[in-house]
């Protein structure tokens, strides 16, 4: 496996053609190529790797929304046809009216671009825990070889994840990992529990209370149970702390002086008689 080296400067790099194809390929061997071919430029493949997954992933949630728009619409039309044959006094039909969601939800649930899932393989090739975003989205591609080779990953990087690391993982990744806590049973419950330990908020504190209580499929094992009881406690003084810090900046901000009590230069003072100044005695 490739290690991650550390670079104080790293530079720019860009996917050529000839990568794009290979990414695009169905042969592991094209694939890996592209990740050695990057690690001959001097260059460590990760960031160009995680930013041209990021482009893939922008394309496929826009089109799954097309594709859910478009059996949404055809939906509408054809319960509108069977609401107007009703009132004609004909039979609903809705045996087709729930295929016709069903398939349009399953295609859109494998709206994933195929590039997607090969740079995302050829991700698993580096110790990096940069990529822990990656294998997080990669947990809810309709690919079950996917899925084995991600929650593998995340055992190994999300207990290596340190407080300093909480901007790895968005608001979108962190809801994944918290229906991973509920609905999964695996080593990867343990290592979620450990990295949310450091990078935890306080949106993670429903699904941790359930598993606390023994909730879930991962409620079931002790070890879980007592790890998640373990796991709550970090996240509700986190939780505190940072209320805490919204109270202080709400109330820093409402005891600003308002401008017009500050004290300002008169504009108009009487003028002084000269005779009433005081003046030496004459001996």
């Amino acid at each position: 496996m490739l290690q991650h080296e550390e670079q104080s400067e790293p530079q720019p790099i860009t996917i050529t053609p000839e990568w794009e194809r290979k990414l695009n390929s169905q042969k592991d061997a094209e694939i890996y190529e592209v990740v050695e071919e990057i690690g001959a430029t001097g260059q460590n493949a990760v960031e160009p790797l995680l930013a041209l997954l990021q482009i893939e992933a922008k394309k496929a949630k826009q089109q799954r929304t097309m594709i859910n728009w478009i059996f949404g619409g055809a939906g509408l039309f054809l319960l509108s046809m069977f609401l107007l044959k009703g009132l004609k006094g004909g039979d609903w039909d809705f045996p087709n009216l729930w295929f016709l969601f069903y398939f349009g939800g399953s295609g859109a649930a494998y709206a994933y671009t195929n590039k997607q899932k090969n740079v995302t393989r050829a991700l698993a090739r580096f110790d990096d825990v940069r990529t822990v975003g990656a294998f997080v989205e990669a947990l809810e591609f309709p690919d079950k070889d996917i899925v084995a080779m991600a929650e593998q990953k995340l055992t190994e990087l999300l207990p290596r994840l340190q407080a300093s690391d909480a901007l790895l993982l968005n608001k979108e990744q962190r809801e994944i990992l918290n229906r991973q806590l509920v609905k999964s049973d695996g080593l990867i419950v343990k290592a979620i529990l450990s990295a949310y330990e450091q990078v935890g908020d306080s949106a993670a504190i429903p699904a941790v209370s359930k598993l606390a209580r023994g909730e879930g499929k991962g409620g079931k094992m002790p070890l879980n149970v007592s790890a998640a009881i373990a796991c709550l406690q970090f996240l509700e003084i986190r939780a505190k702390q940072q209320e805490q810090a919204q109270t202080l900046l709400r109330a820093s901000e409402s005891t600003a002086t308002a401008p017009e009590t500050l004290l300002r230069p008169a504009h108009a003072t009487a003028e002084t008689q000269p005779e009433t100044l005081l003046r030496p005695s004459q001996s």
